[in-house]
């Protein structure tokens, strides 16, 4: 939720996802009030979302059970040890519904070191089997992914890359490393999406394994 600030500050406002609400407690959400479709999160971890394309039929009960228990999880501490969220006070956010022509959101996760962006990750086919490529900042493929399988086909390279990494860029700045994970809509306007510190909370199985070196390279370390 703070993040929003921090983006308004650093690349503007137009690059947000409009918000809708944020709430302390699941029942103070006034769903009267909501449009048919948005989404609900979280601001304390990752998979705390809940995607509402019509909201008349949403399970309010399951929703709220989910919400609740999330927010009683300090996710630093649920899959590793993520201390960037260990003193994030939990929040409920909503925020508009955002989506391509297609169904589907094209998600552009661009991999900063030391402050500059070095690769795009691109993910797809969400809704069915997820898949995955790598990008440099010139738009070559790489060969390398971690998880998930590869993505054969080339994505054609966004009209808007270079503005992409320049805000990306302007994101990064001061942090070793950063994921600036944004989306691109159809009409081209770019939307922040989240900051990750730790992706895949920093286990990722690389493939090649050699990837693990050529980040971890780009990565200076300084001695006290």
């Amino acid at each position: 939720y703070l993040s929003r600030e921090y983006v308004k500050e650093k690349i503007g406002e137009e690059y947000l996802i409009p918000l809708l609400g944020v709430y302390d407690k699941f029942d103070k959400i006034d769903f009267d009030k909501l449009p048919e479709r948005f989404v609900i999160k979280t601001n304390h971890g990752c998979g705390y979302n809940i995607i509402v394309k019509d909201k008349y039929k949403l399970d309010k009960q399951k929703a709220k059970d989910d919400i609740e228990r999330w927010l009683k999880t300090n996710y630093a501490f649920l899959y590793g040890l993520e201390l960037q969220y260990k003193d994030i006070k939990p929040k409920i956010i909503i925020e508009e519904f955002i989506e391509n022509f297609d169904d589907e959101l094209y998600d552009y996760k661009v991999w900063c070191f030391m402050g500059k962006p070095h690769y795009v990750q691109f993910l797809s086919e969400r809704n069915t089997h997820l898949k995955m490529a790598f990008y440099d900042a010139e738009w070559n493929k790489q060969n390398f992914v971690y998880t998930h399988p590869l993505d054969e086909k080339t994505i054609k390279k966004p009209k808007n890359l270079p503005l992409l990494l320049e805000l990306a860029q302007r994101l990064a700045k001061g942090f070793p490393h950063v994921r600036v994970d944004f989306y691109i809509l159809n009409d081209g306007s770019i939307k922040f999406g989240e900051f990750t510190f730790t992706s895949l909370s920093g286990i990722c199985d690389w493939r090649p394994k050699e990837t693990d070196l050529l980040l971890g390279n780009l990565i200076e370390l300084k001695k006290r």
